[in-house]
């Protein structure tokens, strides 16, 4: 199970923020429905640990209880198994064993450019 570290506008107000961490991905759908869409915010990856889906389950349940849980995991045996591309839209997961392409920084290298002498405008 996937853990995120993020920030909550409670009431979706900016002026009150308060950290959660190691909180499991699913939480984060509960503390959006609560609190509001945009209302979590900074979230980022803390890991992951090897909880079960009923434990995951009873443990939402005991902090936001039934009746909140049920509104965003509806049924008689929701899966909470949430990744982490689901809470945060355009992120992008790579496998830790996929290969990842090397990141270019600065301008693309023109043939020849290095070789041609200075020229100065004045001349």
């Amino acid at each position: 199970m996937e853990l995120a570290n993020c920030f909550v506008r409670l009431g979706g107000e900016i002026g009150y923020e308060v950290r959660k961490t190691g909180i499991p991905l699913a939480e984060i759908l509960l503390l959006q429905s609560i609190h509001g869409a945009d209302a979590v915010v900074r979230i980022e990856r803390a890991g992951s640990d090897d909880r079960k889906n009923r434990d995951i389950v009873d443990y939402l349940k005991a902090v936001y209880g039934d009746t909140k849980f049920r509104v965003v995991f509806p049924g008689t045996n929701p899966s909470v198994h949430v990744q982490f591309r689901d809470i945060v839209p355009g992120e992008d997961v790579v496998e830790e064993d996929e290969p990842q392409a090397p990141v270019r920084r600065g301008k693309k290298p023109v043939p020849g450019q290095d070789d041609a002498p200075a020229v100065d405008p004045t001349e």
